[in-house]
């Protein structure tokens, strides 16, 4: 038989897997004994050591930024040994194994892509197990979103641009929540594109882009006047893109270029100056002002802007520029402009008071007859606020030509397709000659 006694002399308690001091002493059948004269060690091992088991990790980090992973936090261990990570290495990027048992993975400069770091963990026992951590750099993403108020047609609108910084938007859509004063969503525009021109909720607009109703505001007595509706004060504009990227921006006063705020008089236009308004004069003299037709077309002088059928709008009959188009006759026979159908001679006409961009060619854009003669001529047009939104020198029906599309060339500094509406243009020949002016409508 052999015995083992500790060196100390003492029976202590014996820990799994660790290396103890012993002196050893042998008995024959006989009784004699024996005593090893140096001391041995011995290894106390109770059961078998499993080896850990190592999960692999997934995490994501923006461009040129470092992360820190818990590689040991869904690791673990059969036996409930105490693991630690013994070694961390990646091809791409650098590793450092912290103290507390994270890593700390740094992307190269620049870098966008996968990373993947393969580390080791230990039981302290033996066993060993393997996993890895893939890091994706991901672009360093961002979204400059702007707005600010414009006015249409005397009708509140809001002009937004949503600017992807870092990253290729294509295919990303927007969604726009307009927010009351107490925090409720009151309407929700989703899958709009990441530039435009919104209507203020609730208003309404005609076939013509004219305002028919503004909430918050009423027109009584030729004045507009607020009235509390909820919908004017503190509304505020959300933006949402990829949804986490969010933008809320407080919705700003009506600006001067907007007829509908309060106080502001209706223009009832008196071109005569007879203390009659426009639209209750009574060219025929029958006591209705609604029936007067000049040119005889079925349409009423005051629905109608070319009132006597001479290609040349009556707001632009008043070629003599004294302010008073009722005096105006160009070819001096008794019969003023605005009523005369004989057309006083000019070099350059019109064609078309309407442009669309579903037209065939040529009138899809404004044609001007004899333009070509005039090569050293100049067009501009402007909306009715008197911003100019589009300009050229040379036109010529063609490639140079009005198309419906603002040209970044006014105070407004916008470009792309127009609103709906009607639009002020003045062509000069080059010549000397008075200019020609009139309106086209944009559909």
């Amino acid at each position: 038989t052999e015995t083992a006694t500790p060196a100390s002399g003492t029976l202590g308690t014996f820990t799994d897997g660790n290396t103890y001091p012993v002196v050893a002493t042998v008995t024959d059948g006989a009784g004699n004994t024996a005593t090893d004269a140096s001391t041995d060690e011995l290894v106390i091992m109770i059961g078998s050591n499993e080896n850990p088991i190592a999960v692999d990790d997934n995490i994501s980090t923006p461009e040129d930024v470092a992360v820190t992973v818990d590689v040991l936090a869904n690791d673990s261990d059969p036996d409930a040994d105490l693991l630690t990570v013994s070694s961390a290495s990646s091809e791409t990027g650098t590793v450092v194994i912290n103290t507390d048992g994270t890593l700390t993975v740094t992307p190269p400069a620049d870098f966008i892509g996968e990373i993947v770091v393969t580390y080791e963990v230990s039981d302290g026992r033996g066993g060993t197990a393997i996993a890895t951590v893939t890091v994706t750099v991901e672009e360093d993403r961002s979204l400059d979103i702007s707005m600010e108020e414009l006015c249409i047609n005397d009708v509140p609108y809001v002009d937004y641009e949503v600017t992807a910084i870092g990253f290729d938007p294509t295919g990303l859509v927007a969604l726009v929540e307009w927010i009351d004063v107490n925090g409720n969503v009151v309407q929700t525009q989703s899958n709009q594109p990441l530039s435009g021109i919104l209507l203020w909720p609730g208003a309404e607009v005609d076939a013509n882009g004219n305002g028919v109703n503004w909430p918050g505001w009423d027109f009584v007595d030729g004045t507009w006047i607020q009235v509390e509706d909820g919908l004017r004060n503190n509304m505020s504009v959300r933006i949402s893109v990829n949804p986490e990227n969010t933008l809320s921006v407080s919705y700003p006063p009506a600006t001067p270029a907007c007829a509908a705020q309060p106080n502001n008089p209706f223009d009832e236009m008196d071109t005569d100056g007879d203390g009659i308004v426009d639209l209750d004069e009574d060219i025929n003299g029958d006591g209705n002002p609604d029936n007067d037709d000049t040119d005889s077309d079925g349409v009423p002088d005051y629905l109608d802007e070319d009132d006597d059928g001479d290609g040349l709008l009556s707001i632009d009959e008043d070629t003599n520029e004294d302010g008073d188009f009722t005096n105006d006759d160009c070819d001096e026979d008794g019969v003023p402009n605005y009523l005369d159908a004989d057309q006083c001679e000019f070099p350059a006409k019109v064609l078309n008071n309407v442009i669309s961009s579903s037209s065939p060619a040529p009138y899809n854009s404004l044609q001007i007859e004899n333009i070509e003669d005039f090569p050293n001529n100049s067009v501009q047009v402007f909306n009715r606020w008197g911003n100019k939104v589009w300009e050229t020198k040379g036109y010529d029906n063609n490639d140079n030509a009005f198309f419906g599309l603002a040209d970044g060339s006014g105070i407004l500094g916008t470009s792309g397709s127009l609103p709906v509406g009607t639009y002020f243009y003045i062509v000069d020949l080059g010549t000397g000659e008075k200019l020609l002016k009139g309106f086209v409508r944009v559909e």
